[in-house]
């Protein structure tokens, strides 16, 4: 990440994930379970969740007990209906009766980096007619790509939300993609395809010869990994595989279809050949094995069905195999405009940018901060015309934001989880307080960052020069103005830290609520050495202790900040272990790391 990482094992979003069960060893699956904590109770119940795992046909009753209680004595309440199983697909529900919803964590990350005059939370009685407009609006994205992605129970995403909850109060909520964002063709449209099945054959041969299938089931998804053999009697150096469906466009004109794989696929739309990716340009995909994609078009007619078929061949080289299939349908106005005519007669503009797993995911870096496609030229045309426009950024870490003056409110929801669409629509309509706060810092532009002037390095040695000045401890020291630092995020409340005092490892603050809405606040403390250890990459503060408060309208608590044992020492290179310089230090509460409230004088012994 060119933003750099700055979570600390302490991180400043909330952590939502109550446990999360892994079933063998073998890459079966991961699957977040989210569970009522024995000791506290915490949270209110909302219920069971299906989470959907496969384990070919392996009996429930020698794996799963009533119940499994993890290290930190959560327990997840697990209820499993062995009649659910289904022999063909290998496929069970486990409920998990959860006390921490999926929405609440969601929401409870997200950070508001920007509200001027109040523009958020927006009031349902007062906007009659909304905009939602951007690439992430229909489908917003829930997780990150690669080994980070599972198979999500159901999905709600902000336009539906948004439509719901806003058409439900008497407004009228109008959409726009306004742009596209797909480094490559997304895959084709569940509602557009039927009857999608895949025959695995021993060999090209077998397929080209018209034998029958040693294998046939029905299609799982678009975008297929073989990293082992795909199945008895076939072998990964020799399998080949032919995958067929239905597809009825939406739309007339000239469709786009894309193939991406390891080996050798051909694309046929009712029996002409209409993609072959035998002389794609090698490199791009499943980690550098596979080729880039290959992009052909052909003319549809909308409501006329055609059938599509993919023939895959592997190669029977490398140690992967894989294909990927993409459509994309012809595009024939200026989408940009088209939303800034939109933008143009609403009350307000909910512009959802961000990115997704074709820009964030393992096996390759982003070489840029900026968002993808024409995402910042959007976001500055629908706010000249907008009267209240609110940029949602759905990013899994840092972007630029050239227009950040341009708008009324920003918020950073990163990739948020299955329920995205309504733990947002909670945050934009004031039903909850924006409770995350930055885990990392937001540059304004990429030559900013810490590691910038050292990569790659030469030679193909990359030095980490930057040292420990790292991520806020870089900015802070050297003086250079992030874009938003380590810490920020804004609550709908007006809450005061009135005062601080600190002893024996302790910050004791008293925060008030001045304002009519309740709200969070996370108070952090900042430890600061006038002296130093004398070593070059020392920093001018550093994070040694948080603590996250929610108060009532008119509300006062005295809380404390329990500092990090070691938040006085430093590391000795000499004698490898950890030392105290004996003296004054500061000690610095606040609400990020370039707010700061108190300094208090302390001496370290």
């Amino acid at each position: 990440d060119p933003g750099g990482c700055e979570l600390s094992p302490n991180s400043l979003v909330p952590t939502a994930c109550a446990g999360a069960l892994l079933i063998g060893n073998d890459s079966i699956g991961y699957f977040p379970l989210f569970a009522t904590n024995a000791a506290n109770g915490a949270g209110p119940p909302l219920g069971p969740i299906p989470v959907s795992l496969s384990l070919n046909s392996v009996p429930l009753s020698s794996i799963f007990g009533p119940d499994i209680v993890l290290a930190d004595g959560t327990t997840l309440i697990l209820k499993v209906n062995d009649s659910s199983w289904d022999d063909n697909s290998g496929s069970f529900q486990i409920l998990a009766s959860c006390a921490f919803g999926l929405g609440t964590a969601g929401a409870a990350g997200m950070v508001l980096l920007r509200n001027e005059s109040n523009a958020l939370p927006l009031d349902p009685t007062s906007v009659r007619r909304v905009a939602v407009i951007g690439p992430n609006a229909a489908k917003g994205r829930i997780m990150g790509g690669g080994s980070a992605m599972v198979n999500a129970v159901h999905e709600v995403h902000p336009l539906g939300s948004l439509r719901d909850r806003l058409g439900g109060a008497g407004a009228e909520v109008l959409d726009a993609v306004g742009c596209t964002i797909h480094r490559t063709l997304p895959p084709p449209r569940r509602d557009l395809v039927s009857g999608a099945t895949i025959d695995y054959f021993t060999s090209a041969d077998d397929m080209d010869d018209g034998a029958p299938p040693l294998r046939s089931g029905d299609l799982p998804r678009f975008s297929l990994i073989w990293p082992e053999d795909p199945g008895e009697g076939l072998t990964r150096e020799l399998f080949a595989c032919r995958v067929s469906f239905a597809f009825t466009p939406d739309v007339s004109g000239p469709w786009s279809f894309g193939l991406t794989s390891v080996g050798r696929s051909r694309l046929y739309v009712d029996s002409e050949l209409v993609a072959d990716d035998e002389l794609a340009a090698p490199g791009g995909s499943f980690f550098g094995i596979g080729k880039a994609q290959f992009v052909a078009s052909h003319e549809l007619l909308a409501g006329r069905a055609v059938r599509v078929t993919v023939e895959y061949v592997n190669d029977g080289v490398g140690l992967m195999r894989g294909l990927i299939m993409g459509f994309d349908a012809p595009v024939r106005e200026d989408t940009v405009a088209a939303a800034v005519t939109l933008a143009a007669t609403t009350d307000a503009s909910i512009v959802i940018v961000g990115t997704n797993d074709d820009w964030e995911a393992e096996g390759y870096d982003r070489t840029t901060i900026a968002l993808p496609g024409r995402q910042d030229e959007l976001i500055s045309e629908v706010a000249k015309v907008s009267a209240r426009t609110i940029v949602v950024v759905n990013a899994g870490s840092p972007v630029s934001m050239p227009w950040i003056n341009e708008v009324d409110a920003v918020l950073f929801v990163w990739f948020p989880g299955q329920e995205f669409g309504d733990a947002l629509t909670d945050v934009l309509l004031g039903d909850v307080d924006p409770g995350g706060r930055l885990p990392v810092t937001l540059p304004c532009r990429l030559e900013d960052s810490p590691a910038f002037e050292h990569h790659p390095g030469r030679n193909g040695v990359g030095r980490y020069l930057e040292g420990r000045l790292i991520g806020y401890r870089h900015y802070d020291t050297i003086g250079r103005e992030p874009l938003f630092p380590f810490g920020h995020g804004l609550s709908y409340a007006h809450i005061s830290i009135d005062k601080a005092s600190a002893s024996d490892a302790v910050v004791r603050a008293t925060v008030t609520n001045t304002g009519d809405r309740p709200g969070v606040e996370v108070i952090q403390v900042y430890a600061h050495d006038p002296v130093g250890t004398g070593a070059p990459d020392d920093a001018v503060q550093r994070l040694v202790g948080f603590a996250k408060v929610q108060l009532a309208p008119g509300e006062s608590r005295s809380l404390e900040v329990a500092l990090d044992p070691r938040w006085a020492m430093h590391w000795d290179v000499a004698t490898h272990s950890w030392a105290t310089r004996p003296g004054e230090r500061e000690l610095r509460v606040g609400r990020s790391s370039r707010r700061i409230d108190h300094v208090l004088s302390v001496i370290a012994v």
